[in-house]
């Protein structure tokens, strides 16, 4: 069966079939759909239910006994375990049928909303859930993506409806760390995917020991979530089977953030991107002169600091009224995520705000659109007024109507002077806002507005390129710029030879300089002598990086394992040497497929660098060293030449 429109007839559901086609849903795409998500769909709360719970049957349908094994590997996951508070005496008090009905309930809802969030819930162990975070694939965001999950799931569960009219609650815990994971022979019926060490482990005992309806998380989710989360300090708890005390947390709610990593941002130091920002103050100081929009694409790869330009640029204008719009790897197939975030926040809807249709129909008021017309798609969109009548205006219409009310939301917010507008991280806009951010673009001209996207791509994915007035490019810094930065950032407490550790591994990406450097001090500070060798080769990778480098690896599919072979050679290798390690072809397409996806890039010095000891050399052979942004290029002349990006976990 590969037809959604014969799905959703098998299931009772065949009218909805239109609806799916308009919004180009697939069964890949079915998996990711939330209860948001069908509300956005305009199905109603019946329909819904139905097709959720048909959707949670379908995942785990695909996953048969004896069919194609994931294999078992090393990962940085985070993990949450969920449980319900008092099981066992509701298990006592209640029918067992009723208490199955309850407890197949609460899985299902939970496991719904995993889903809706990227996680992959990994099995049933009576009236718990886990979910894992990084498994299959890794995202950047993963510990974030679990605590978001956690906080939906205790909004959920007490709207549960129990047979003693009781209100239900749930337990939650979260940890992060090195596991091994994957299919494992011989694990018990119906569960299949299994995470061996410490990490599921703990999220069981954080679990245990939370306040009911609590969300307790270890030390390390908390130091990677820090800065996206309000979190309360439980203190140091000693939990069985581990041998010292954990430190654990308690989160709390979300932080409503303008800028990305706002925290991190004023604590670090500013170093370079002076011509960067007196290109973007040449714009602003032309859209105040002569009332005509400017854009800038800012784009640079990861960690490069295009979101602290952003900040920078905000911070330099402080009267300048400043809209910040953020695309995320979670939603890039919710519609409109990041502009619907953003209205929101601007017109001040939140969970506990007193009639939010009201402060909608204000916003929307200012539009030529009639509120007729775009209260019910907005409404809808938004979840203001589930119940209300859905528009009967065909889709095309609705996307018109939607962006007629942003351009002239804008138009107005910069009629009381102009306006920046930050769009982040466009690599992942989803097709909806992409719509709408290439109309907005082309139409910003005609108002004082300086649109700044941000993107780890070239080109715009929502394809305005034409409407761009700068490209900025962002290298990595220089040597001396990157040496600059580390002493600002560690208040110069690290001796020599560990900050040119620092700087050999991070290669110039600030990014990697910071968490690397805060890293390198958390050592020095349990270490009796800071400026001791072992320090200089101890600096690892820090969770907070981990994640990032292994989604990286992630979607590269089946060449993954020829990256992670080079990996093990060293940071200097040749293409002949991986090829016989790995059973391919020296001139086969795996080292170009690296190269078109990050991870391997052309060597301008590979041809006459003299191999290191250890490693293999031939005709045409030669070695390869990890390249600087202004070292990619061409390969050598023979193909060969090759090197890895920089990546701190490597030697």
């Amino acid at each position: 069966m590969n037809d959604v429109t014969s799905w959703l007839a098998e299931i009772g559901l065949p009218h909805l079939a239109d609806k799916f086609v308009d919004a180009q849903i697939d069964f890949d795409t079915l998996a990711l759909l939330s209860d948001q998500d069908l509300r956005e769909l305009g199905v109603p709360m019946g329909p819904r239910r139905k097709l959720l719970a048909a959707i949670a049957a379908l995942g785990s349908s695909a996953r048969q006994p004896g069919g194609d094994r994931t294999p078992v590997e090393r990962r940085q996951l985070t993990i949450l375990v969920g449980d319900i508070v008092g099981s066992t005496e509701y298990a006592s008090r209640l029918d067992p049928e009723d208490f199955s009905q309850l407890t197949q309930t609460f899985l299902s809802r939970c496991s719904g909303l995993a889903r809706s969030h990227g996680g992959f819930v990994a099995n049933y162990v009576g009236d718990a859930l886990q979910v894992l975070f990084g498994f299959p694939a890794a995202e950047e965001n993963d510990a974030e993506r679990a605590i978001h999950l956690a906080l939906d799931i205790v909004a959920t569960v007490p709207q549960i409806e129990t047979p003693d009219g009781s209100r239900l609650g749930v337990r939650i815990g979260v940890a992060s760390g090195l596991v091994v994971v994957g299919d494992i022979e011989g694990a018990p019926a119906g569960i299949s995917t299994v995470a061996f060490g410490y990490v599921p482990n703990l999220a069981h005992r954080l679990q245990a020991i939370a306040v009911p309806n609590g969300i307790y998380v270890d030390e390390n989710t908390y130091q990677t979530t820090a800065g996206a989360f309000e979190y309360a300090d439980v203190g140091g708890k000693t939990l069985k089977g581990f041998s010292g005390p954990i430190h654990i947390c308690r989160a709390l709610k979300p932080i409503a953030r303008q800028y990305r990593f706002a925290g991190e941002l004023q604590s670090t130091p500013l170093v370079g991107r002076k011509s960067e920002l007196q290109a973007v103050g040449t714009l602003w100081d032309a859209v105040r002169a002569d009332g005509n929009g400017r854009i800038a694409l800012i784009s640079g790869e990861p960690g490069i600091g295009k979101s602290r330009l952003l900040y920078e640029v905000g911070r330099s204008f402080p009267g300048s009224k400043a809209l910040v719009a953020e695309c995320a790897p979670a939603f890039t197939n919710s519609a409109l995520f990041p502009f619907l975030r953003l209205l929101k926040q601007e017109v001040g809807i939140t969970e506990d705000t007193p009639l939010p249709s009201e402060r909608l129909r204000a916003a929307l008021s200012a539009s030529t659109v009639p509120l007729s017309i775009s209260y019910p798609i907005f409404t809808r969109l938004l979840a203001v007024e589930p119940d209300y009548e859905p528009s009967r205006l065909a889709a095309s219409e609705q996307e018109a109507a939607i962006s007629q009310v942003f351009s002239d939301w804008l138009r107005q917010l910069a009629s009381a002077g102009p306006l920046m507008f930050f769009v982040e991280d466009e690599q992942w806009i989803d097709p909806s806002s992409g719509k709408l951010l290439q109309t907005l673009a082309y139409g910003v001209a005609q108002f004082p507005v300086l649109l700044l996207v941000t993107s780890r791509e070239s080109r715009t994915r929502a394809e305005f390129d034409k409407a761009v007035t700068v490209h900025l490019a962002l290298e990595r810094f220089s040597r001396e710029e990157a040496g600059e930065f580390v002493h600002m950032s560690s208040g110069g407490h690290l001796s020599s030879g560990v900050v040119s550790t620092l700087l050999s591994k991070a290669e110039g990406v600030p990014l990697y300089l910071e968490e690397l450097a805060r890293s390198a001090l958390m050592l020095a500070a349990h270490s009796s002598d800071p400026s001791e060798t072992k320090a200089e080769s101890d600096v690892a990778v820090p969770i907070s990086l981990q994640s990032a480098l292994m989604s990286r690896l992630d979607k590269l599919g089946a060449v993954k394992a020829v990256a992670q072979t080079a990996a093990v050679i060293g940071r200097e290798f040749d293409l002949k040497t991986l090829a016989h390690v790995v059973g391919l072809s020296p001139s086969g397409s795996s080292h170009r497929s690296l190269s078109a996806t990050g991870p391997v890039t052309p060597s301008l010095t590979a041809c006459y660098r003299r191999p290191p000891r250890g490693h293999c050399s031939g005709t045409g052979g030669g070695s390869f060293m990890p390249c600087r942004q202004g070292d990619r290029g061409s390969p050598t002349e023979d193909g060969r030449g090759a090197s890895r990006d920089p990546r701190p976990a490597l030697p």
